[in-house]
């Protein structure tokens, strides 16, 4: 015999009505669902607000989307409406004196903005085409996020990135629409299985980009 109370948690996912982080959560106390799926949910939503916003910045400021998103996720704890803005758009953080930026555009712009063209982080620049030195490059110099600056940051950035494949979004974001395919995805990997985006290089992209929207 089903319980009420349970037909009426998982109707409204069956129905996809209902699939926000508290029902989910609801359903793996109960024993519904496994946590790990519900958490899937929850990561499935914060990737599909974020990642248009992230493909643009990379787009611009040929920072990878990849990494763009692990940091979002990172910082807002998978909660895209919880992404901040720092005072002096996104210089180094003194603590966490963040204002709300409820526009997602705006932080991802901002970021790879941030990222792209501080001084700080120009000796990274040169390995934007690889994700992995990229991101230990970063680290090395002294990135941090709003809400960690830990020595295992570079770590825990590659662990989502590698986790949920997000480095396939770089390449996809710089194809023509309709021009992606898991072919063209493989062929730009290197042995090791590293991202290499050498044959279309995202500073070369990004660079054509602007000068035709400044044309």
């Amino acid at each position: 015999m089903f319980r009420r109370d349970e037909i009426s948690l998982m109707s409204s996912l069956i129905q996809g009505t209902e699939i926000s982080e508290n029902h989910l959560t609801q359903c793996a106390e109960r024993g519904l669902l496994p946590l790990k799926l519900a958490n899937t949910f929850q990561i499935l939503k914060f990737v599909s607000r974020t990642v248009l916003a992230a493909q643009k910045a990379q787009r611009k400021y040929a920072v990878p989307a990849s990494v763009l998103i692990a940091m979002a996720a990172m910082e807002s704890c998978y909660e895209a409406d919880d992404l901040h803005l720092s005072p002096k758009h996104l210089a180094p953080w003194q603590g966490c004196q963040c204002c709300y930026a409820p526009d997602i555009e705006k932080w991802f712009l901002e970021k790879a903005k941030y990222l792209a063209e501080s001084p700080e982080f120009r000796d990274a620049w040169a390995l934007v085409n690889d994700v992995k030195a990229y991101v230990l490059s970063l680290c090395s110099l002294g990135l941090k996020t709003c809400i960690y600056s830990g020595d295992g940051l570079a770590d825990d950035l590659l662990g989502i990135i590698e986790e949920y494949e997000l480095e396939e979004l770089d390449l996809a974001g710089i194809l023509i629409a309709g021009d992606y395919n898991k072919t063209k995805y493989t062929a730009v990997r290197d042995e090791s299985g590293v991202m290499q985006l050498k044959p279309l290089d995202l500073r070369e992209v990004a660079a054509a980009i602007r000068s035709a929207h400044i044309a």
